[in-house]
């Protein structure tokens, strides 16, 4: 009696090995989903993207039957919800008790081991945002119209306009004619900006030099008349 039951033991252990383990678990509801109503039917749990795969029942729980011995990685997929990805690691033990399952998060980026937070078994997964697909039209801004370009620079002029003759009465006399001499000869130079010479114009703004051409006209020849 005692052969039989050890043969029955070990054929359920080959059974169970050549089939695979269940993975379960079920979504909890946080302030992102207040109520499990609100998830979508449509909603499935993937192990490896889509190897298996199972619904969500009403209650919010889950199982995937038959996932062998491995590292798999278990995520929801959902249409309205962002839910963590779970690195799942699946071993069996050397005395034929129930598997170690270890389930940790799969932070994007990190490398795939054994070294992150451990969560247990079966899995309890909370949506972490809501999808937006669309971006809501702003409303009118203050802040924001008042730091346009645009206006700054609308600003900077009637603010220089009010604070220019208020600097230029507090200069002392050989300032004050000193700037309205450049005043005059910037005045000049862009009075002069007009083709074909805009080029000579800017270079002569830009080099400080009086404006206008600084050629000499062709001087004439003298002819002699043979007396």
């Amino acid at each position: 009696m005692a052969n039989t039951l050890s043969w029955l033991v070990v054929l359920l252990l080959t059974v169970v090995g050549a089939y695979g383990y269940r993975i379960q678990g079920k979504l909890i509801t946080n302030n992102v989903i207040p109520d499990l109503t609100a998830v979508s039917p449509s909603t499935r749990v993937l192990v490896n993207g889509g190897r298996w795969y199972t619904w969500i029942h009403d209650d919010g729980s889950f199982q995937i039957d038959n996932v062998p011995e491995g590292n798999w990685l278990v995520e929801v997929e959902s249409k309205d919800y962002v839910f963590p990805k779970i690195q799942l690691q699946i071993q069996s033990t050397a005395s034929g008790d129930q598997p170690t399952i270890l389930a940790m998060p799969l932070i994007p980026g990190q490398e795939w081991s054994s070294d992150g937070k451990v969560v247990k078994h079966p899995l309890e997964l909370a949506a972490v945002a809501k999808m937006v697909f669309f971006t809501p039209r702003e409303g009118f801004n203050l802040l924001g119209m008042l730091t346009s370009p645009y206006i700054l620079m609308m600003g900077f002029t009637l603010v220089m306009l009010f604070v220019m003759p208020k600097l230029q009465a507090n200069m002392d006399p050989e300032s004050a004619e000193e700037w309205e001499e450049e005043k005059s000869r910037m005045q000049k130079q862009i009075g002069n900006l007009q083709a074909p010479d805009v080029a000579a114009s800017l270079a002569s703004w830009m080099t400080g030099s009086p404006g206008g051409s600084t050629s000499k006209p062709p001087s004439k020849r003298s002819s002699n008349k043979n007396k």
